[in-house]
């Protein structure tokens, strides 16, 4: 009982507040903040490349994150490829490729394809790092630099894939994050 009259209390003094679908559930009401300075920032949007000339048509800032979406086999994977390749020389650090399903014969087979004069095996090795991830990917975001998550996947609860968007929002700071997310073409959502 003396649990529940202190929690009352914290309550009415604003400290925490009741949240959840259970009884019982509060978390702490957060007051710390930071008021952005944006007049010192210069405004310019990233000087990014994408395939097909999407650059003319969009403007990406440190700190946002791109979704890309389509059914299965649609070219998603190439297209994140290909923006890796093109933008490998925009931050110091290699670029961060979260895949799910591609496997090393893959992605040599893939690489194949690019001239050497474009994008030579080795080039690949120097400017990107390939990590095979299933989940938590905003465990591994660079801050600073160029993220692929190839691709979100939540079969049992969908909607939880806003809550992983966010996730890795929360990570960047400079750097940005391209998001593949894979529908189902029978579903109205992605899965």
């Amino acid at each position: 009982h003396a649990v529940i009259v202190a929690l009352k209390a914290l309550c009415t003094q604003g400290v925490i507040e009741s949240c959840g679908n259970r009884s019982g559930t509060y978390r702490k009401i957060e007051r710390d903040f930071t008021v952005q300075q944006w007049w010192q920032d210069a405004g310019q949007p990233l000087s990014l490349h994408f395939p097909l000339g999407i650059e003319d048509l969009v403007k990406v800032y440190p700190g946002n994150i791109i979704l890309l979406e389509g059914q299965k086999s649609q070219g998603k994977s190439a297209f994140a490829l290909e923006f890796c390749r093109m933008n490998r020389k925009l931050y110091t650090d290699k670029a961060r490729y979260q895949n799910v399903e591609m496997s090393d014969s893959e992605l040599i087979e893939r690489f194949k394809y690019y001239p050497e004069t474009t994008m030579s095996v080795q080039d690949w090795k120097d400017s990107v790092d390939f990590i095979k991830r299933t989940g938590d990917w905003w465990d591994l975001i660079v801050p600073n630099g160029i993220n692929v998550i190839d691709y979100l996947i939540e079969y049992k609860e969908a909607y939880m894939i806003a809550d992983f968007v966010f996730k890795i929002h929360q990570k960047l700071k400079d750097g940005l994050a391209l998001v593949v997310v894979q529908r189902d073409p029978y579903k109205p959502y992605p899965s």
